[in-house]
């Protein structure tokens, strides 16, 4: 009887252990599902194992055409071979964390985004494949190369200014008007760059110029 007992204790443990594993296991699937951002699962050799709701509404792929896939049909045209580099640098262990890049929709079109990568492993701690957290960025990548062709293009010279008046970029006119290079001014304090060397008044002008804008400014010279 006791040992019956016993028995029936531990295949209750068991089926309490099973089921909270599968709700566990329901929950991530949920949350996977309704993610906004694409999530996609991959062997170590890079066949698509994994392909959420989100990921079809970025890459234009329905999960049925892409899962068994290699993921490098994702690539972007000036991207290639950078799949295969980070599943080669996961494979030897190395961390790669968040980065950005460009990818390629079902379309040809291109998009950018902002993605972090991230190891899966067996029960034994080996790897098996590796998942990836996908956000378009194509419209900030877009804002930043238009503003990036206003400031380049400019008839001012222009600085950006951190918060404490410390130099973080200027533009190329600026620069063959001041006789820089951009990584002479870089890192240097606005009231330190020689025609800009009276300090008073250029300390007084990223006063009054920050107290009107963000800490990253743009200031015009004439």
């Amino acid at each position: 009887m006791v040992t019956a007992n016993k028995e029936k204790k531990a295949q209750g443990a068991a089926r309490k252990l099973l089921e909270g594993g599968q709700a566990r296991m329901s929950l991530l699937a949920s949350l996977v599902d309704s993610s906004e951002d694409a999530i996609i699962a991959s062997t170590r050799q890079g066949v698509i194992t994994g392909w959420n709701p989100a990921a079809e509404r970025m890459f234009g792929y329905r999960a049925e055409e892409v899962v068994g896939r290699p993921i490098f049909l994702l690539e972007g045209p000036h991207r290639q071979g950078e799949m295969a580099e980070i599943l080669e640098k996961m494979g030897d262990g190395e961390r790669v964390g968040s980065y950005e890049s460009q990818r390629r929709r079902k379309d040809g079109s291109s998009i950018f985004i902002s993605l972090t990568v991230s190891p899966i492993y067996d029960p034994k701690g080996q790897l098996i494949g590796v998942y990836s957290i996908n956000r378009d960025i194509t419209e900030r990548k877009m804002v930043e190369i238009r503003y990036r062709h206003v400031f380049e293009t400019a008839g001012d010279g222009i600085l950006i200014l951190d918060d404490t008046g410390r130099i973080i970029d200027a533009n190329p006119l600026l620069l063959d008007l001041l006789g820089y290079s951009g990584e002479d001014l870089k890192g240097e304090m606005l009231w330190d760059i020689g025609a800009l060397a009276d300090v008073a008044a250029s300390k007084a002008c990223f006063m009054d110029s920050s107290k009107r804008s963000a800490s990253v400014m743009r200031i015009s010279l004439c």
